[in-house]
């Protein structure tokens, strides 16, 4: 009975063996650049191992891309401040109208009540 319960031991302690010596063999063919970086490597990574744009043709491609895209955005900006202005002007428009019938309410108002005086009407003032 002891050899049935120790043999199981062995057989899991070899499987474990096994598979540390598959970890150990996997991590050593697939050499990321972490792994082999220092301590000092990983605060500070190189400048030659970073290359967004691989091809000088890509790095024009997407110069030409950005200058494209500020050249929308600007645009759109001016486009928008153009309606913004076009706005102010409508808005000043109408106020300058209002104002007027305002003054022009006014002053009817004022005509009725002088004529409502001179009828007569004292509850009228």
């Amino acid at each position: 009975m002891e050899t049935t319960t120790v043999q199981p031991k062995e057989q899991i302690l070899e499987e474990i063996v096994r598979e540390c010596e598959e970890i150990e063999r996997r991590s050593n063919s697939s050499a990321s650049p972490v792994s082999n970086w220092s301590s000092d490597d990983r605060d500070t990574p190189s400048v030659k191992s970073f290359h967004p744009y691989k091809t000088p043709e890509k790095k024009e491609r997407k110069k030409a891309q950005n200058r494209l895209a500020a050249t929308r955005y600007r645009e759109k900006k001016r486009r928008e401040k153009e309606e913004a202005l076009t706005c102010i002007e409508g808005l000043t428009v109408t106020n300058l109208k209002l104002k007027d019938q305002v003054s022009e309410l006014e002053r009817e108002v004022r005509y009725f009540k002088k004529f409502m005086q001179e009828m007569g009407m004292k509850n009228a003032v």
